[in-house]
């Protein structure tokens, strides 16, 4: 018996790489997205702590170099914040993109490999039937040489 072949093979590799590859370009884009969802968070802690240090500082006579420091460091904060926003947004886009082109990838992966199997039932198919029906002539030979002998 011959062992299956699937003549679109070589086809079915390339579509599971590009298949993998969307899926490191998403999972590149997903990571990217969470350093700087953390780095938003690290820049939320640190105002929160310099807005507790300042409130220590507010009571009593009131240290207006500590207040501007705050203002400054805050602002700059802010920008920060409001540049990750932008990189964010963006970074957004790039992501829903990617997911598109990971389905679209798992689509043509999943029509070949369908392909695939309706072919390798076939084969199988076509395999049982020769199988039986050599068998059945190898059971027609041997009626046929016991009748034989018994006529002889």
């Amino acid at each position: 018996m011959a062992p299956f072949r699937f003549e679109l093979d070589t086809l079915l590799t390339k579509v599971r790489r590009h298949e993998d590859e969307a899926q490191r370009d998403l999972a590149k884009r997903l990571r990217e997205r969470m350093i700087l969802q953390a780095q938003i968070q690290e820049d939320q802690g640190a105002i929160s702590q310099a807005k507790r240090n300042l409130s220590d500082v507010l009571v009593g006579t009131v240290d207006l170099s500590r207040v501007r420091e705050f203002a400054q460091f805050s602002g700059e904060i802010t920008q920060r914040a409001q540049s990750i926003v932008v990189r964010l947004a963006g970074l957004e886009r790039q992501i829903t993109k990617h997911r598109e082109l990971l389905a679209v990838a798992v689509r043509h992966r999943k029509a070949i490999e369908l392909l695939y199997q309706r072919r390798y039932d076939a084969w199988k198919l076509r395999q049982a039937r020769q199988q039986t029906a050599e068998m059945d002539e190898i059971a027609l030979q041997m009626h046929q040489r016991r009748q034989q002998g018994a006529m002889a």
